[in-house]
């Protein structure tokens, strides 16, 4: 699983051997990475790469040096996974089109609009880590403007899949009323 690939890549020279690979742990949230570097310390220490008792823990310029990038769930401890990971590391995804208990389509919005998070790393998040990740030019501008920071409302009809209720069909109020899920 995500887990035993993560640990893979920092318990071995993969990154090394490929320094241009960038290697995407997403879908999974990111703090499960937070036990296996703590593990990977163990093991370290265990076989003879650190001393026993005075462990290395790796550290968030570690990871960043990896190449890796690991997708956070908009309710994690983003602050202390920062901390943990680093700036460079840290994105975000929607999940879009799985409509599962992963899914959240305003998580761009969420991570911007969150006090806890600074703007310049939530920036970093929803757009320059990402596109570090898939090599997509930072010019490039599918819209003209910035994402909103408004949080898409989402409803769920009696037992059905939760859809996105655009703000353009809220706003129109009580003769929306036919447009809204019931």
């Amino acid at each position: 699983g995500i887990m035993s690939g993560f640990h893979a890549v920092i318990g071995s020279d993969l990154p090394e051997r490929f320094p241009r690979l960038r290697w995407g742990f997403i879908e999974g949230g990111a703090g499960f990475t937070l036990p296996v570097m703590h593990q990977h310390t163990r093991r370290d220490m265990s076989i003879g790469v650190a001393p026993f008792l005075d462990p290395k823990p790796l550290r968030a310029d570690d990871i960043e040096a990896m190449n890796i990038f690991v997708s956070v769930e908009t309710d994690e401890d983003v602050p202390y996974l920062t901390r943990a990971l680093g700036e460079q590391t840290l994105t975000v995804g929607t999940d879009f089109g799985h409509n599962d208990l992963g899914t959240e389509l305003g998580a761009h919005q969420t991570i911007l609009a969150r006090e806890d998070i600074p703007a310049g790393l939530a920036a970093r998040m929803v757009d320059a880590n990402g596109r570090k990740l898939y090599a997509i030019d930072p010019g490039f501008r599918p819209v003209s403007k910035p994402p909103s920071t408004d949080l898409p409302h989402v409803e769920a009809a009696a037992g059905g899949p939760p859809i996105v209720v655009p703000s353009w069909v809220r706003a129109r109020g009580p003769a929306a009323a036919a447009l809204q899920p019931s």
